[in-house]
């Protein structure tokens, strides 16, 4: 028998918030999930955002193999699945070629036809979440200033310094039809996770079928917040703390609702009578760093807020086994996907050892924000590698081969000298890892 299987990616939800993992949301259908199913403890995405992210967990190939992530000339929307040559690998086609009913549905326009994400399902819905008021195509320089993440009051005084008054009506105009839209549907509370029950509850469940669905709730934007990605970095100390205490609080409700809207769809799953012999994985693509390492956002650096992900997996038949010692990396997720639908286990996900890359900043900085803040964006625009085994993690930035992180269980050990030869040995994992990459190791 072929089993189904419903993939669930929570974008940007970070592990240490879940109560699975002793946190203070309690996400209760996660943990209903959770008692059919498998807690994987130590889940690794191989990036700390969402094009390369979703790439590698497609394809089954870390960002070194598949090419496909942000350069200095390449950002957010220019950071497309181009590679055709993986094409054959993506669990979708896969999965489709099996005569499986493949249908995506995502409320992250980086997970799209946009982006090519959509390459190998049948059906493939995109639902727009964005404000209308960031769709005003017509003009380069309003592009641009939304792109750098430029406030509206930033935007309408650039547009008046440069006489585009028609512009800044109909930016106007946009903003007020947007703000009504907003209110009606509850955006930025909920992101698309209401149109998805929706389109699930009507939708054809045809089987064997295979279901991935983007949810974009804890992600930003937030209510009450003024939050603007990376240039979060660039303000006084002062207005981080406050900001980033507003967003953490939106951040923990938001995942309550996301819990709420889960919940939803895995009560769709047992209306149709399939939830026993569907395979149900809920994870996420990173994580979203609240300036405890000094940085704010996603993207950049890896540390564990970013790339250590949470991840339950329910098996057809509620299958259960055996914890293994280990990494669960988001890149062994085809194979494992293959062997559940055939009946297998969970052997193919867990390894003794888990990779996580960057290549520098992944959005378009402005010219104001890159002239006052260059220092900090010289040292964001650099590539870094992270490997995770045997409780120890090392992270180099590839530039200047410099540490940036040595950890055991979670703990600085990068003073200690006991643990030399284990750093030396993490050295050289990475050096394979990299292959013929231009990336600087420690001397």
């Amino acid at each position: 028998m072929d089993y189904n299987v419903l993939f669930v990616l929570c974008d940007t939800l970070r592990r240490d918030i879940i109560n699975l993992y002793g946190g203070p949301v309690r996400m209760q259908n996660l943990s209903n999930l959770a008692r059919d199913g498998v807690v994987y403890n130590d889940a690794i995405s191989p990036s700390p955002w969402t094009i390369p992210a979703h790439v590698s967990f497609f394809s089954g190939m870390y960002l070194n193999e598949h090419g496909i992530h942000e350069t200095q000339k390449l950002r957010t929307w220019h950071v497309t699945n181009n590679n055709k040559s993986i094409k054959d690998r993506l669990i979708s086609g896969i999965l489709s070629r099996r005569g499986y009913n493949t249908l995506g549905i995502s409320t992250n326009l980086l997970v799209s036809t946009i982006t090519g994400l959509d390459a190998g399902f049948n059906t493939f819905f995109n639902l727009d979440t964005v404000p209308t008021r960031y769709q005003l195509r017509q003009d380069k320089d309003l592009i641009k200033m939304v792109r750098s993440g430029y406030s509206n009051s930033e935007i309408a005084v650039s547009l008046l310094k440069k006489m585009k008054i028609n512009t800044l009506f109909k930016y106007g105009l946009a903003y007020l039809k947007t703000r009504s839209t907003e209110k009606a549907l509850n955006f930025p509370f909920d992101k698309g996770a209401s149109a998805v029950n929706m389109i699930l509850s009507s939708s054809n469940w045809n089987e064997p079928f295979f279901r991935f669905i983007n949810l974009m709730e804890v992600h930003e934007p937030y209510r009450h917040s003024s939050y603007r990605g990376p240039q979060e970095n660039f303000k006084s100390e002062r207005n981080k703390r406050r900001e980033m205490s507003r967003v953490k609080t939106e951040y923990m409700k938001e995942a309550e609702y996301l819990d709420l809207m889960l919940g939803k769809i895995l009560l769709t799953l047992k209306k149709q009578g399939v939830y026993d012999d569907t395979m149900v994985i809920v994870t996420s693509d990173h994580g979203q760093a609240f300036n405890e390492h000094g940085y704010i956002d996603h993207g950049v650096y890896l540390y564990d807020e970013l790339v250590r992900v949470p991840m339950v997996i329910k098996y057809p038949k509620n299958r259960k086994f055996e914890r293994k010692k280990g990494y669960q990396s988001l890149v062994n997720l085809p194979k494992v996907i293959v062997s559940a639908t055939e009946g297998g286990d969970d052997s193919d996900l867990t390894t003794e050892s888990a990779f996580s890359e960057s290549y520098g900043l992944n959005v378009p900085i402005s010219g104001r924000d890159l002239k006052n803040n260059r220092p900090l964006v010289n040292l964001y625009e650099r590539p870094r590698k992270a490997v995770f085994e045997g409780g120890f993690k090392l992270t180099i930035e590839g530039k200047t081969g410099r540490i940036e992180e040595f950890m055991k269980d979670g703990k600085d050990v990068s003073n200690d000298i006991k643990y030399s030869k284990v750093r030396k040995e993490l050295i050289d994992k990475i050096d394979i890892f990299k292959g013929q990459e231009k990336f600087l190791l420690p001397e």
